[in-house]
């Protein structure tokens, strides 16, 4: 299809060096071995990791080494590594790959050089169903963690979350093939969703809207995502929630014509000037943000607070018309002998413990187990208040971050940085929110999944047709 052919990345994304460009968009173009697919969301900028310890018992070591195949260090922070080295004897190690070319990765290499590997439902389906195959079934028995009663409703009944089209094909990328219920294909030990931020300088209000992207006051401030098949979906949000468009059948796989309506709503405003740059990866992200090039940006949660920690007071929005989900899976090589699986399985059900999450919240996101009781023990009960139920800080945050108002101060305020407490208290009434609220708030605001899609070849020609404008 030639993506990166079409599309050149910015100069300030030709400047990183390889390893730090996390890129999504040439997925698209690089991902033709295997089909036409993109990347969904995530590759984390640094962030320190800290161990908390749970209460519950750890099971009898077996030991062993485990090699993860992945597209960022988040899911192998040194403390979930120590955790897993000290309670069962295993020693993770891990591989990482293009970002952008994943899945490719995943099928040519046939499986081999790795145990576990992680990947987005965007790649599901050509991974899931390779021939030869490249991974190997594992049923729900192995990770006895992932109960109903441990689970976000997102998981164990997605339908009640995000609809009979959204939830069924959720299922599709993470079980088995006719084993919904019964066998993983790739069980998830991450997920998140995207939306829009803003840099609270120079907007001195909330944003609540995608098209809030195409106002003329933000003319020449506004950056989108490189991405044809999530910025498009985005858009289209928009415009069937404004009554400017015939809701789709499904609305993260559009058909050509409604392609066709939503390049038509962005040419022109492209053509006026509106959007100061189109990012292709992380770090180009967050300088858009932090150099004040860039007011509001649709981009990716862990940027919002790479951006507080450079000192650049940042919000992440709510839209109305919905926000963004992608979903991270974690598969077996077809090639694990049936004697290594026990460890599998161990480490496997680890990813449903309190140690990652802990981890995994200190990044700001969540994994599908969060309500269980050992994800409660593993948080400081204000973190895990303020990171899942949205309840405020114990503390004021004018005692957080003294010396600025509220607006200002609650857009620098950074989880990682803040003492929590352990013990039950009175959240401030004048206390720090979790942008967005609470998980169930977020989750119940979720407009599309990052998914594969059938027509990307044809969201990338008028991607093309966009940014020539």
């Amino acid at each position: 299809m030639g993506a990166e052919s079409q599309e050149e990345a910015s100069d300030s994304a030709r400047q990183q060096p390889d390893e730090e460009r996390i890129t999504r968009r040439a997925a698209i173009g690089r991902i033709g071995k295997i089909g036409v697919g993109v990347v969904a969301a995530a590759a984390i900028a640094g962030g320190g990791y800290y161990a908390y310890t749970t209460t519950q018992a750890p099971q009898a070591p077996t030991g062993g080494s485990i090699k993860m195949f992945s597209y960022s260090p988040l899911y192998a922070p040194d403390g979930y590594v120590s955790y897993l080295k000290s309670t069962f004897k295993i020693d993770l190690t891990s591989q990482l790959g293009s970002a952008a070319t994943l899945g490719d990765q995943i099928v040519s290499g046939g499986g081999s050089g790795w145990d576990t590997a992680i990947f987005w439902g965007a790649f599901g389906k050509p991974i899931i169903n390779a021939n030869p195959a490249v991974l190997q079934p594992y049923d729900l028995s192995a990770v006895p963690k992932w109960t109903s009663a441990n689970l976000d409703p997102l998981f164990s009944n997605p339908q009640s979350v995000i609809g009979d089209v959204m939830g069924p094909q959720l299922q599709r990328d993470m079980w088995w093939p006719g084993k919904i219920g019964q066998s993983f294909a790739a069980m998830p030990p991450m997920y998140g969703v995207d939306s829009v931020a803003q840099n609270a300088q120079h907007i001195d209000h909330l944003l609540n809207s995608w098209g809030d992207l195409m106002d003329r006051q933000w003319k020449g401030r506004i950056a989108i995502q490189d991405i044809p098949t999530v910025a498009l979906n985005n858009f289209a949000l928009y415009l069937v929630k404004s009554n400017q468009m015939t809701a789709p059948s499904q609305i993260d796989n559009l058909q050509k014509p409604e392609i066709d309506t939503v390049t038509n709503y962005l040419t022109p405003n492209i053509a006026a000037g509106q959007v100061k740059a189109f990012w292709a990866d992380y770090g180009t992200s967050v300088n858009l943000i932090t150099s004040g090039e860039v007011w509001a940006a649709d981009i990716w949660n862990a940027a919002v607070f790479s951006a507080r920690a450079a000192g650049t007071p940042t919000y992440y929005l709510v839209t109305k018309e919905g926000v963004d989900l992608w979903v991270g899976g974690e598969g077996v090589s077809a090639k694990v002998p049936s004697s290594k699986l026990p460890l599998v399985n161990e480490y496997l059900n680890s990813r449903l413990g309190g140690t990652w999450a802990y981890q995994a919240g200190l990044e700001a996101y969540q994994t599908p187990a969060w309500p269980s009781d050992e994800v409660k023990a593993a948080f400081p009960v204000e973190f895990y208040n303020w990171n899942f139920l949205g309840q405020a800080t114990y503390q004021p945050i004018d005692s957080i971050v003294p010396g600025q108002p509220a607006y200002i101060a609650n857009a620098l305020f950074q989880p990682t940085q803040y003492k929590w407490s352990s013990a039950s208290g009175t959240p401030s009434s004048n206390g720090n929110l979790k942008d967005r609220g609470s998980i169930k708030n977020i989750e119940s605001n979720i407009g599309t999944l990052e998914t594969w899609e059938d027509n990307a070849s044809y969201y990338i020609s008028s991607w093309t047709t966009v940014k020539q404008a």
